[in-house]
Parts: structure tokens; C-alpha cells; sequence
């Protein structure tokens, strides 16, 4: 692309086109658009193109810079290799997904990469159209799978059979650190709006998700708003931070922390933001060590004998400063030693 190329497109409105940048523009796109472009997609399969723009970036890194439009896509996009972006032009790119596509794949997959970054799209899961689904089999938006130095920004992810968003580890293979998850929403997603999750003896640490929403997920269970899940004793998930977020209407829980494996959780903080009408817990911490939850409004989280904020058998974990208002039940804590409920205020039933 040359400089009067990269001038042009910033003239028509495109964001943050770098060099090493490949365009690929949308079938709906403007003609301009599609006069510029290296790729062309033709609303089919779209997966191909957008695959053959990542796989064409020089090792010494680069982006892919998706057009305004629909892409729908037919198979996973996977990318694989280090400094690699790709950035859409804000709600005005839609990525989807085709009727019955692949159970228990993601649209996007980051893999074993560094310094990646997903920015500025609209994800649409299109769960309505797969007509296969069973138990918790679905498809996610965008997994980040044992990356480091990742970030996910300024995306509105809705209509996911299984999870908007997903940070995890594959077994055995790796740690997955530094990820930054900036104004994302996950919303009317099946499984969880968005999780973390890790297999074996791997560990998923250092993760800030700020300012993000997750809302109206229902389908199948867990179906919470976020729920970090290590799925073995031996998983280790520690220093994850909310800062900011909003949970609101899921079919259970706000903010869960579902640690029934034993694995080592550690520091997850939850600071500002609030949890409001969800049918379980506002957020719930369970066998966490070191927890934090400082700021939180909660409100009318309602089914019987649920909370709008619980700790369960956790260890030297502080609930500070929150507010819960008309939740069944408030503040509680059950098991666990060295916890402390400080400064909170508590307007409910009980």
C-alpha cells in the first residue's frame, strides 16, 4: 500500500491504518473502499480472504484492516503468529458467522501468539441460526488461547451460542499472561457473556477488564455475566481485575468465580462498576484467596436466598466500600478465615 493509498484512506474515515496494513473490504462495502482493497470478499466464506490477508503479513508484524460491512465467515479465522492486529472501523464492521457453523469452534482464535489485538467490530453469533446446538456446545466469539500480551477493545460481541469472549489455555501447552480488555460488550449470549478458563497445569494471570458490559446472557448453564471456571486442581488463575464493569439481567449469576476444582485463585479484584437484576448472585467469589471487591454497587439480584455479594469459603479476601440494595439477601460470608466486610452498606430484606 503505498503513502498516497494510506493518506486516501485516512481521508475516507478509516482508523489507525499503519503500515504492513492489508485491507479487506466487505461485499456491502462502499466502491472506494473496495477499489483499494487487496482482498475482496463476496459475503460467502468470507473466512478465506480475511485468512489469506493474515497469512500474507511479513514476520516482522503488521494488521489487517477490515472495511466497513458484513464479513460472514464459514470457518474459524486463526491467527498464529506474533504482532499481529486486526481492527474493523467501529460498529460499521460486522463480523457473523454462517447457519450451523462448525460446534465448539470460535470465530476468530488467537493461538500461542504475542502482542496480538482484536479492535473496533461488531461480533454477531448468529446463535439463532445453529440449529445443532447440544448441551453447551456453541461457538464463541474470540478465544485468546495460551497469548500473551493480547488485548480486545472497543467490540460489541452479541448472539453467541457459547461465550462472547474467551480467554484460556489449550492442555499443557503454555501460560496466558497480560491481557488487556478494554469497552467491550457481551450481550444475549447462550453459555456466559465472556470467561477465563485453564487446563492442566497451566496458568492464566494478569488480566484487566475495564469498562466492559456483560448482559441478558440465558440459554444453558453456567449462564452468568462472567465466570471464571479452572477446570483442574492443578490450573492456577490469579491477579484478574474488573475495574469499572457493569453485569446486568443474566439468567444466574453477575460476576461469578466458580472454583469448585480447588485450582489456585488468587487476587481476582472486582473494583467499581455494579451488578444489577440478575437472577443469582450479583457477584459471587467461591474458594478464592486474596480477593477484592471494593466499590461495587448491587441491586435487586432477586431469586430466593441468593446475594448480591457472596464469598464462600475464601481466604484473606475484603468486600469494602460496596452498596446492596433490594437483593434478597446482601453482603454475606461463608467459610474460609482472615475475611472482612468493611464500610458497605446493606438496604434489603435481610
Amino acid at each position: 500500500m503505498t503513502r498516497r493509498d494510506h493518506a486516501r484512506l485516512k481521508d475516507a474515515g478509516v482508523h489507525e491504518v499503519p503500515r504492513n496494513t492489508a485491507l479487506v473490504a466487505a461485499s456491502d462495502a462502499s466502491v472506494y473502499m473496495k477499489a483499494l482493497a487487496w482482498y475482496q470478499c463476496d459475503g460467502e466464506d468470507d473466512d478465506v480472504q480475511i485468512q489469506a490477508a493474515i497469512d500474507a503479513i511479513p514476520s516482522s508484524g503488521g494488521a489487517v484492516s477490515l472495511s466497513e460491512g458484513t464479513f460472514t465467515l464459514g470457518a474459524r479465522v486463526q491467527i498464529a503468529n506474533d504482532d499481529i492486529a486486526i481492527r474493523g472501523q467501529g460498529m460499521s464492521t460486522i463480523i457473523t458467522i454462517e447457519d450451523d457453523f462448525p460446534l465448539s469452534q470460535d470465530a476468530i482464535r488467537f493461538l500461542g501468539a504475542s502482542r496480538v489485538e482484536l479492535a473496533m467490530v461488531q461480533l454477531v453469533g448468529n446463535r439463532t441460526g445453529q440449529s445443532a446446538l447440544v448441551a453447551d456446545n456453541g461457538q464463541n466469539g474470540v478465544t485468546f488461547d495460551t497469548c500473551n500480551d493480547y488485548s480486545l477493545r472497543d467490540v460489541y460481541a452479541k448472539d453467541w451460542a457459547k461465550d462472547a469472549w474467551q480467554i484460556a489455555t489449550s492442555g499443557g501447552s503454555g501460560n496466558s499472561t497480560q491481557g488487556r480488555i478494554y469497552n467491550v460488550t457481551a450481550d444475549n449470549c447462550r453459555r456466559n457473556g465472556a470467561s477465563i478458563s485453564a487446563s492442566d497445569s497451566d496458568q492464566v494471570r494478569d488480566v484487566d477488564i475495564i469498562a466492559c458490559s456483560f448482559i441478558n446472557t440465558t440459554g444453558i448453564a453456567p449462564q452468568s455475566g462472567f465466570d471464571i471456571e479452572p477446570n483442574q486442581n492443578t490450573n492456577v488463575i490469579t491477579d484478574v481485575r474488573f475495574i469499572g464493569c457493569h453485569f446486568q439481567d443474566n439468567a444466574k449469576t453477575g460476576c461469578l468465580v466458580d472454583n469448585g476444582a480447588g485450582a489456585t485463585v488468587e487476587r481476582i479484584q472486582v473494583i467499581g462498576g455494579s451488578s444489577y437484576s440478575n437472577d443469582d448472585y450479583g457477584v459471587q467469589f467461591n474458594a478464592v484467596n486474596e480477593g477484592l471487591i471494593l466499590g461495587v454497587g448491587s441491586k435487586d439480584n432477586t431469586t430466593a436466598s441468593r446475594m448480591g455479594i457472596y464469598l464462600k469459603s475464601c481466604n484473606d479476601s475484603i468486600v469494602s466500600a460496596c452498596i446492596s440494595e433490594g437483593d434478597t439477601q446482601c453482603i454475606r460470608v461463608d467459610g474460609g478465615a482472615r475475611n472482612k466486610v468493611v464500610g458497605c452498606s446493606a438496604k434489603g430484606p435481610t
